[in-house]
């Protein structure tokens, strides 16, 4: 999966900056994700494609706003999905001597 910044939302869809989030205001439009934990965000591009692809469908906008509902709701069932192998933080205890990271820090020595 590609995340798309702004900008490549806005080529994409040809929307300007207060369009796109008025869109995603409107419901129009999936709500950006944080990428890394920073300022940054971006959307998952096959969202866009979906998106972009019921307007050329030349769907309704109650149908758009249904879709991104729809797209909504499976990134909470697909991450949680993709989640539930990682274990829970409070279960993760690595220190410098764990065995598992001890030929990388002797590398680095």
């Amino acid at each position: 999966m590609k995340m798309l910044r702004r900008a490549e939302v806005q080529d994409r869809n040809g929307s300007s900056r207060s369009s796109l989030y008025e869109q995603v205001a409107n419901g129009l439009l999936t709500v950006p994700i944080k990428i890394n934990g920073s300022r940054a965000s971006g959307w998952p591009d096959h969202e866009i494609d979906l998106i972009t692809a019921a307007r050329i469908a030349g769907k309704s906008d109650s149908d758009v706003r249904a879709l991104v509902s729809d797209l909504h709701a499976a990134r909470q069932t697909r991450y949680q999905a993709l989640l539930s192998g990682f274990p829970e933080p409070t279960d993760i205890s690595l220190t410098a001597t764990d065995s598992r990271f001890a030929s990388r820090s002797r590398g680095a020595e």
